[in-house]
Order: structure tokens, then C-alpha cells, then sequence
């Protein structure tokens, strides 16, 4: 709201978890070891150290203290997904149709024969922006080999999938493709791959069984090298 008071409380934990997160940052003792850093998310009862606090902002929100509580800690961050959330290995891959760049519907059926890397990601994540051209340079260096890569847009609308073509499909030689059932309870990459996050990459063997399932992407990340290096896929050195 805008009534310009800053310590009113949310009347319910699902309010609070509506809001943004509001960490603190500090070390404990001479702060010199790694350790000694944390990092809390001040919304509700947190704890330092061994011991549980809470934090009190002034009405102009020009002060904070913290002060001892004996509340129950709240904690506000969800567990962090694994692959264990996704189709287990041996599974076989879902019927999947979806709208190819440039025109027509993409069976994932029809790829079978091919290794198939399947990336799903969306124009607003930026992890998946930097997957992309990691995907780029495993294309090239598997040139030749029966290995098909298809980037899947979920989760987004048609007319940011369009923008985000328009800027930067010419970046990018693989398949991109658009899946049209959007991020709600319809949603086939929920429903079928049992996404819960993005990016999330499906290494399908040449018979549709899925080979390896991998969630998220940092740089240096060569989780899919490896699977397809298990198939027998020869990558090429940089």
C-alpha cells in the first residue's frame, strides 16, 4: 500500500510470502572466515547463529533493529528443485507436438532414431538466455553425429516468443519451437514433463527413452556433454 508506514506486519504467512524477499547481510565474529556469513530473509522469525531474532523496522522505516524471539522460524525459501522432480531415466518421452519456428507442428515422435536434446525454457529467464548459446556450441561440435537439439519456449506468451525470435532466432542453428498451452494447470510441460522450473534439459535416447533429466544451468555446466558422451555421441574439441 502507500500510506508510508513500514512496520506493518502481514496478517497472514501466505501475505507475507506474497511480498519480496527482504534478506539481511552480516557476518558473525571477526567475519574474516566464509563461514561467519550469512544471509536471512528478515520476514519473519529467522535465526543467527544458534539463537532466533526478529526484525523491527521504525514506523518511517528509518530504523531497524533486531531483537531475541522465541517464535517458531519461518522459513521462506522453497527446497531447491532437483532432477529427482523430473521423468526418472528409462521413461518414455511423453507425446509432444508443438509449434516449429517458421511454421508447422514438431511430433517429438518423429524424431526417434536421434539422440534428442530437449531444452524448455522462456524469453524471461535469464539462466535459460545463457543455456542457449552452450546449446549452440554443442551443435557444432557434434556435427555429423545422429543428434538433434530442440529449444522449446513454455511458459511464456506467443507475443514474447515472437519479440525474442525476431532479435535473436538468426543467433542459433538448432530447433526452436513454441509450446502454446502456456504456465497454468493446462500446461503440457507441467503436465508431461513434470516441470517445475526452468531451464530444464531431457536427453532422449535414439528409441524416446529418457536418458537424463537436468535441471538449471551455470556456466561451465557440461551435464549435457556427459550424457550424450554415455550414448555414444563423439563431440568434437572446441
Amino acid at each position: 500500500d502507500c500510506d508510508g508506514l513500514f512496520n506493518k506486519p502481514a496478517a497472514t504467512l501466505e501475505e507475507a510470502k506474497l511480498h519480496r524477499p527482504v534478506n539481511l547481510v552480516g557476518t558473525q565474529g571477526q567475519g574474516t572466515d566464509p563461514a561467519d556469513r550469512f544471509m536471512v530473509d528478515i520476514r519473519g522469525p529467522f535465526k543467527i547463529g544458534a539463537s532466533t531474532y526478529e526484525a523491527v523496522v521504525s514506523d518511517d522505516g528509518g530504523t531497524l533493529q533486531l531483537r531475541p524471539s522465541t517464535r517458531p522460524v519461518i522459513n521462506f525459501t522453497p527446497p531447491r528443485l532437483t532432477k529427482d522432480d523430473l521423468l526418472k531415466p528409462g521413461t518414455p518421452a511423453p507425446a509432444y507436438t508443438v509449434e516449429k519456428a517458421g511454421g508447422g507442428k514438431l511430433d517429438l515422435a518423429s524424431l526417434k532414431g536421434k539422440v534428442v536434446v530437449l531444452d524448455l525454457w522462456a524469453t524471461w529467464c535469464g539462466p535459460c538466455q545463457q543455456s542457449m548459446p552452450h546449446l549452440e556450441a554443442i551443435r557444432k561440435a557434434t556435427e555429423g553425429e545422429p543428434v538433434e537439439i530442440v529449444a522449446v519456449c513454455v511458459w511464456d506468451t506467443k507475443e514474447a516468443y515472437d519479440r525474442w525470435m525476431t532479435a535473436n532466432a538468426s543467433k542459433y542453428s538448432y530447433t526452436l519451437a513454441f509450446d502454446a498451452s502456456g504456465r497454468g494447470a493446462g500446461s503440457k510441460a507441467v503436465q508431461q514433463w513434470k516441470l517445475s522450473g526452468i531451464p530444464s534439459t531431457y536427453i532422449l535416447d535414439k528409441q524416446g527413452r529418457v536418458a537424463e533429466a537436468i535441471i538449471g544451468y551455470s556456466k561451465g555446466d557440461d551435464r549435457v556433454e556427459k550424457a550424450l558422451t554415455a550414448l555414444g555421441i563423439k563431440i568434437q574439441a572446441p
